[in-house]
Order: structure tokens, then C-alpha cells, then sequence
């Protein structure tokens, strides 16, 4: 037994000192082997470090199972189907032309942008926190019990729909702008300052709850449909004839206040 458990032991600590590093050091493609100080092939293994120095382009499948970091001032581009199953940092420009999954835990402390045929997914396993711009011109999906924590300007100008916890904590009066299609189905926390446009829909499913706090505001000149619940303590402005507000849902009204402008 005491061999067993020894062997297994040895193994793990093999499988950690293997782990190799590998870094982007001339502009260009994945697959231009010419770039890498050593070429990592399209399947990273677990442990295994991608370092992105300069702008590279994904331009074949990549599954991606150990950590990535891009640099800042670095721009990173997705013009393939790409896994990303461990863990990415983006300090730098992230542009999904494509579709990119996300298992792992992600952290953008730079700008991520969907293109209009760009589709981001946060799937059940992964946590995405962002700090700085994320603009969404394409599709943006979580699934069930993913979390996405934001505390930087957002853009929905397309499709949003998100099943797990979506946290915005907008401690510096950054903005959340819907200019699309957004749907929640889980838990949403604002702390934000919400603006839905002219002629788009804000939906919050039965099975959502909406958590507005204090120092939040939203302005509505579209459609907002509430079926889940809504707990709100902060501030609601309906800044235009034109916004609509639907409640069908349980709505808890807390020491607040209701503007309609």
C-alpha cells in the first residue's frame, strides 16, 4: 500500500516539474513555428504556460488545458474554434472573430471584444472576472452556476444570455449599456449605472432574481420584463415615454426611490 501511494505521489510531482513554458515572440500566426522560442504544438497540456508577447493570431483549432497570459499592449486575435480548458489573464486586447470556450477561470484586466461573428462561452465550469471594457457585438452565453463578476464599462450591442450569477460592482460610476438582446436567467447583483437603449429588451426570467443596490440607477428607454424576482434599494429612472417597465414577478421595494422623468 505504502508503494501505491508513493508511486502516486512520485507521479504528480513528475507531472509538475515537466511543465513547460512556452513564449510568443514574433507577430504572426499560431502555427508559424518561427515565433515561439520553443512551438507548443495546437494542445497545451496541463501545467503548461503560454506567454503572448507580441499581437499572434489563433488561426487553427487550440485547446489550450494549462494557463495563458497576454501582455499588456498585446492584441490577441481568435479567428478559430478554440478551447481554453485552464486558466487565461488578458492584460492586453482580446478580438473573438470566432467561437471561444471558456472552462476555466479567466481574468480581463484589459479590453475583450466579440465581433459581430464573435461568440464568447462562460460555460458551467468557469468564472470570468473583468476589469476593464468588455464590448459585446456578437454573442455572450453563460451557462448554469458559471459566474461572471464585472467592474468595468460594459457593451451589450447584440446577444447576452446568461444562466448562472452575474455580479456587476461598479464602485466608480462605470457604465452597463444594453443595446441588444439581454437575458438572465440567474442571479443578477447591480451596483451600476444601467442604461437599456431605444427599442431593446431587458429580460429577467421567473427563474432569475435582480438585486439592485444602493448607488445604482437605471435609465430604460426600451422594454424591461421582470418575471423573476426584484429586490431593489436603489434608484430606478424611466427617463422617456418610450421605456417600459413590466413587473410580473415579487418586487420588494426597499427605502428607495422610483423616478419616473
Amino acid at each position: 500500500m505504502k508503494f501505491i501511494f508513493a508511486s502516486i505521489f512520485l507521479l504528480a510531482l513528475l507531472s509538475v516539474l515537466k511543465a513547460d513554458t512556452y513564449t510568443y515572440e514574433t507577430a504572426g500566426n499560431w502555427n508559424e513555428e518561427s515565433n515561439w522560442d520553443t512551438y507548443p504544438g495546437i494542445t497545451i497540456d496541463v501545467g503548461d504556460e503560454i506567454m503572448v508577447l507580441v499581437d499572434l493570431t489563433i488561426n487553427t483549432s487550440v485547446t489550450i488545458n494549462g494557463s495563458i497570459e497576454i501582455s499588456d499592449g498585446v492584441t490577441f486575435t481568435n479567428d478559430w474554434f478554440s478551447d481554453i480548458q485552464g486558466s487565461m489573464i488578458n492584460n492586453g486586447y482580446v478580438l473573438n472573430n470566432t467561437q471561444l470556450n471558456l472552462f476555466g477561470d479567466y481574468t480581463s484586466n484589459g479590453t475583450w471584444e466579440n465581433t459581430e461573428i464573435g461568440i464568447s462561452i462562460v460555460t458551467a465550469t468557469g468564472d470570468f472576472s473583468c476589469y476593464g471594457t468588455f464590448t459585446n457585438n456578437g454573442s455572450l452565453l453563460g451557462y448554469n452556476a458559471s459566474k461572471f463578476y464585472l467592474e468595468a464599462n460594459f457593451y451589450n450591442n447584440d446577444s447576452f444570455t446568461f444562466s448562472g450569477q452575474f455580479d456587476i460592482n461598479h464602485s466608480n460610476g462605470q457604465e452597463f449599456i444594453n443595446d441588444g438582446f439581454l437575458q438572465l436567467n440567474g442571479t443578477l447583483r447591480l451596483e451600476v449605472i444601467i442604461i437599456n437603449q431605444e427599442g431593446n429588451n431587458f429580460n429577467v426570467n421567473p427563474s432569475c432574481t435582480l438585486l439592485i443596490s444602493d448607488n445604482s440607477k437605471v435609465e430604460n428607454y426600451g422594454t424591461i420584463n421582470i418575471q423573476g424576482t426584484m429586490d431593489m434599494s436603489g434608484l430606478i429612472n424611466v427617463e422617456s415615454t418610450l421605456g417600459h417597465v413590466s413587473v410580473t414577478g415579487d418586487l420588494t421595494i426597499k427605502p428607495s426611490i422610483l423616478e419616473v422623468l
